[in-house]
């Protein structure tokens, strides 16, 4: 199911799926492996070479980024967003 498609199903509960942005995934459809370098995860010091789902420090700071921006757009008022 795509991301638009499962907005559609949880807006009315108030949520919103954030996609993972664009520039942080590779041409492998993975994320980009300079995410991977330096993480910190399940099997300590060495996840960039086992682990591919935990990301590190740059990766968050680009989601914290986004959340922030999400939360921004929620806090808004409706008449800022139709001017």
């Amino acid at each position: 199911m795509s991301v638009s498609a499962w907005n559609e199903v949880i807006t009315p509960f108030g949520a919103k799926i954030l996609p993972q942005p664009e520039d942080t995934i590779a041409d492998t459809g993975l994320s980009d492996g300079r995410f991977r370098s330096g993480a910190r995860g399940l099997w300590g010091e060495d996840d960039e070479n086992r682990d591919a789902t935990h990301l590190n420090v740059d990766y968050g700071k680009i989601i914290l980024a986004q959340i922030n921006d999400a939360l921004r757009d929620l806090r808004a008022p409706a008449s800022a967003s139709s001017a």
